[in-house]
């Protein structure tokens, strides 16, 4: 399972993004109940509206394949999940 939790402040100055996986699972309050393994952070600036939803919608449609979903989890290295996203982007 999947989270992409995200938020826009003030505070922020600019778009950016986190990645985290854990293979235990973590309960973060599913609608499913089901541990999540997969985490996506973006926060961005209160007035990033275009670039903010672009990014949300990239990293939903990016963790819908299960290949990359797979592959994140079996990542070793930073090096590792930066050649998956690259790989998926082309």
């Amino acid at each position: 399972n999947i989270a992409i939790p995200h938020a826009r402040s003030s505070g922020i100055k600019s778009l950016i993004g986190a990645f985290g996986v854990s293979k235990k699972g973590i309960d973060f309050d599913a609608l499913d109940r089901e541990p999540v393994h997969l985490f996506f952070m973006l926060a961005a600036p209160q007035n990033a509206g275009g670039d903010y939803l672009k990014a949300l919608a990239l990293i939903s449609r990016f963790l819908k394949r299960r290949r990359v979903r797979q592959a994140l989890m079996e990542a070793k290295t930073v090096e590792d999940i930066q050649q998956i996203i690259e790989k998926e982007e082309t």
